[in-house]
């Protein structure tokens, strides 16, 4: 399996169906990317904007459930090695049994999982867990203090993602906001970084991060095109791919 992180698509599971799901996954692994960030659908998505919720919303009132994407993702293995991380709320873990989730994580060949609501000081609710099991957690980090990002830095393993600030003002003076700065950290402590490309932004990004995550176009392209959307996904992947 491919170890690199440079092109990282972000979809989420059942839009429009799960079914297509699996043929987009099928597509961008054709097309060159090198991993695939499958988000489970959530009622309350916090680390999303109105339309993520939509897409949740939808996803979720056509019966897709976490049982349904670990078969779908199991299922598409057969002939599809591309590196998957699952991203996920604590509360679908919680409910679905946190041992069991991770061994359907390790069932299904994914081997890191995203949990944007569990803060540093909550990790060690599902971090053993997670170790337990083969499955390694990659920390969030957004603008702190170097204190609060060092104690994350040194708990994490392997891989973290850096969040882009929305805004560059109105933090306090002794937070780091810099990506650049932010990674160069991160690889002092032997870390890979993954950040969100923004628009057309992939080369920038890789320029100082190991992986550019792309997720709101890829989305778009879903949105606009349905379950004619697979090509087009794969064909947005295959061109990103090809400029990076």
């Amino acid at each position: 399996m491919n170890d690199s992180l440079r092109l990282t698509a972000h979809i989420i599971a059942g839009y429009p169906d799960l079914e297509t799901t699996s043929a987009i996954i099928r597509g961008i692994g054709a097309a060159g990317a090198d991993m695939i960030i499958l988000e489970i659908p959530f009622s309350d998505p916090i680390a999303g904007g109105p339309e993520i919720q939509g897409i949740c919303s939808t996803a979720l009132s056509s019966g897709v459930t976490t049982d349904t994407i670990f078969d779908m993702v199991e299922k598409l293995r057969k002939d599809c090695d591309i590196k998957i991380a699952m991203m996920t709320y604590y509360n679908p873990i919680f409910v679905y049994g946190s041992d069991r989730f991770m061994k359907r994580c390790i069932d299904a060949g994914i081997h890191h999982i995203i949990v944007p609501d569990i803060p540093l000081e909550e990790k060690g609710e599902l971090e053993p867990i997670c170790k337990d099991n083969g499955v390694k957690m990659i920390s969030m980090i957004a603008a702190t203090t170097r204190d609060r990002m060092e104690k994350i830095l040194d708990g994490a393993d392997d891989i973290v993602y850096i969040m882009r600030p929305n805004d560059a003002s109105g933090y306090p003076d002794d937070y780091i906001q810099d990506t650049k700065e932010m990674c160069r950290i991160a690889h002092s402590k032997g870390l890979r970084c993954i950040m969100d490309s923004g628009r057309g932004e992939a080369s920038t990004v890789l320029s100082y991060a190991d992986g550019a995550v792309d997720g709101e176009d890829i989305m778009t392209i879903v949105l606009r095109n349905g379950r004619d959307c697979v090509q087009f996904v794969s064909d947005y992947v295959r061109g990103v791919k090809g400029r990076i």
